[in-house]
């Protein structure tokens, strides 16, 4: 269905019209309940299509009056994008009227009709009288200046003024994002047959199709749409900003109810702590200190809370704060999502705000840079939150993962981490993005570990990946780890030979350790083709210890065999190339031929034909050998 669409609410005191309001200008009697059919008066949500011009279509809200169906009646103003105001001219300004009027406010009904009713029931002056109560009532709240139409359900008096202060208080009605992830909280549950489990709702973002698997929240449950229908119409797909009925299997009436979230698989999980803005009514029965529990009411849900002030002990009436809220149900908040807190008891409504972090971190009450960093991140740009949320991460964060974490669309977050890279703020870290000041500051602690094992164990050259891995583990993810590498490398902050890494690409050994050095070389080039054990080998250097031996192994001045036994580099090069010589003239060699050619006893015959073989000069062939890959012996 092409066009425009709109939502529309009521909202007023108890017997003030609403419901003839809506059935005048609709066709449809929202009284569907048998009690309220029998009382008069409205019980819960009522629900009706009105077309108000070609183009333009709207789904309306009819909620209750009366003060025990409050929560009802905040299940049905989400969402909102006119609200209708009904005040009765032989009634006048009531007390739910500027009850339903503080909550518009703090829900941030953008667009307001006010609406006298009943006007054929009063004389022409008395309806002056209460005209003007009704503008002046308009200017104590958000909706000062918003036109007030006199109406008569019964009559039809008004209804084209009516409508057309409708028309005009929509005009420029910008379109809702239908591109992210679909989100709609579920104000109503029931069965049809032929359809299954259907629930409704006002489609607050996104765009739900036929054949699209949703997520029902804060249960997890995943189901598959099968049918949608909106305004009074079967469709095929439905945007934000409509009304919905959407049939969903696999699901029983009993697993859903008013409340839940219908949302994309791509939303972020549902909360149990947020951080938001805060605000006390003007009439707040009482000043709210923290810790103190409230009912928090978002969509169509509620849900026990705890309010912890930051930065603050008390808030008082009329006043505002930053502060967290601890939610005993999870719910699916997301960033800038406008809700109202009332009483533990429900007893009053008490104020509302915004939800600033939807998924936060728990702070102290009196810790400043928390404090500081949420007043950031409040005001802050996009790019300002992503990188707040960078800063917070211990390692790199996808786009996917921030938008969830920001409450921003993927597109938003990944052009705002685009300016973030641009400026430097930023940068790519393996497969997601970093902080730049995370960067270097995990770039620093990664070098001034590798300087102070250079300085714990001198003679070595560096200190082995996998135990710097293992000595940062607690400071660096390992998703961090490696590109921060890759990057030391490649700035050249650190330098790499075999599995070891240093700071700078030569090493030399400390003075001491370097006569040692020599004097272990010049034991290995006279013993030859002997090999020593690493431990021999040193005391004939007269050196305690084996590291200065193992560093030369490092350094390749002295070859390892199997057995911790070395010898000298040079002799095992000019070992390989006698053999190598050898087996261009005679294809395989034995034993016998290897003990003419070097002159060893078997003692170090065999590690040193074995450590050929392991070298490729030479590969074993029953009690002889053959020219290994690495050596390419004539026929």
């Amino acid at each position: 269905m092409s066009g425009r669409f709109a939502v529309i609410g009521t909202a007023g005191h108890i017997d003030h019209g609403k419901t003839a309001l809506v059935r005048r200008l609709t066709g449809v009697d929202t009284d569907r309940l048998k009690e309220e059919k029998q009382r008069g008066i409205s019980i819960d949500l009522g629900f009706a299509p009105l077309s108000l011009s070609e183009d333009l279509l709207a789904g309306v809200v009819d909620v209750p009056g009366h003060e025990r169906f409050i929560r009802n009646m905040l299940a049905g103003v989400g969402g909102m994008d006119l609200v209708l105001l009904v005040i009765a001219a032989d009634e006048g300004v009531m007390p739910q009227t500027r009850k339903h009027a503080a909550i518009l406010d703090l829900l941030r009904i953008p667009r307001c009709v006010g609406v006298l009713t009943r006007i054929d029931m009063v004389e022409a002056d008395y309806a002056d009288l209460v005209e003007e109560e009704f503008h002046s009532f308009l200017c104590s709240t958000r909706f000062k200046g918003s036109p007030v139409v006199r109406f008569s359900a019964r009559t039809g008096q008004g209804e084209p003024e009516l409508r057309g202060a409708i028309l005009a208080a929509l005009e420029g009605l910008e379109l809702r994002d239908s591109a992210g992830p679909a989100r709609m909280p579920v104000d109503r549950v029931f069965t049809m047959d032929g359809f299954g489990t259907v629930v409704t709702g006002t489609l607050w973002r996104g765009t739900v199709r036929v054949g699209d698997t949703l997520v029902l929240e804060p249960s997890g449950r995943k189901v598959r749409v099968r049918t949608v229908e909106s305004h009074g119409s079967r469709v095929e797909e439905v945007g934000a900003g409509r009304r919905a009925a959407i049939s969903l299997h696999p699901l029983s009436r009993e697993e859903a109810g008013r409340g839940d979230w219908l949302v994309a698989e791509a939303s972020g999980a549902p909360s149990r702590r947020a951080s938001v803005r805060v605000e006390l009514l003007p009439d707040a029965p009482r000043a709210l200190t923290s810790r103190t529990g409230v009912r928090f009411h978002l969509g169509a849900g509620d849900t026990l809370a705890v309010l912890r002030l930051i930065g603050q002990d008390t808030l008082e009436p009329g006043q505002g704060c930053v502060a967290q809220l601890e939610l005993r149900h999870p719910v699916p908040v997301e960033r800038g999502d406008r809700f109202v807190l009332r009483t533990a008891s429900a007893e009053h409504t008490v104020g509302g705000g915004t939800v600033i972090e939807p998924r936060a971190e728990r702070v102290r009450a009196h810790d400043g840079e928390a404090l500081a960093a949420l007043l950031r991140s409040e005001a802050g740009s996009p790019a300002e939150r992503v990188l707040e949320a960078l800063e917070k991460a211990a390692g790199p964060k996808r786009v996917e993962e921030l938008a969830k974490q920001v409450g921003m669309e993927p597109a938003e977050v990944a052009a705002a981490l685009a300016e973030l890279r641009s400026g430097g703020g930023a940068r790519e870290a393996g497969d997601g993005v970093v902080s730049s000041s995370h960067w270097e500051g995990a770039l620093a602690r990664m070098l001034a570990e590798v300087e102070h094992y250079q300085a714990e164990f001198p003679v070595r050259f560096g200190i082995g990946k996998g135990e710097l891995k293992s000595r940062l583990q607690r400071e660096l993810p390992a998703s961090l780890f490696d590109p921060l590498l890759q990057g030391a490398l490649g700035q050249g902050a650190l330098h790499a030979r075999e599995d070891r890494l240093a700071r700078a690409a030569e090493v030399p050994l400390p003075a001491a350790a370097a006569v040692g050095a020599a004097r272990i070389l010049e034991v290995a080039k006279t013993a030859g083709l002997e090999a020593r054990g690493l431990a021999e080998l040193a005391a004939e250097g007269g050196v305690s210890g084996q590291e200065t031996v193992l560093r030369l192994v490092f350094d390749r001045k002295l070859a390892r065999l199997a057995g911790d036994l070395v010898f000298d580099a040079g002799a095992l090069e000019q070992a390989a190339g006698r053999v190598t010589e050898a087996l261009r003239s005679k294809p395989r060699l034995a034993v016998a031929d290897f003990k003419e050619i070097f002159g060893l006893s078997r003692k170090y015959m065999m590690p040193l034909l074995e450590h050929l073989d392991s070298l490729g000069v030479t590969r074993r062939e029953g009690e002889g050998r053959v020219a290994g890959k690495s050596s390419t012996p004539s026929a």
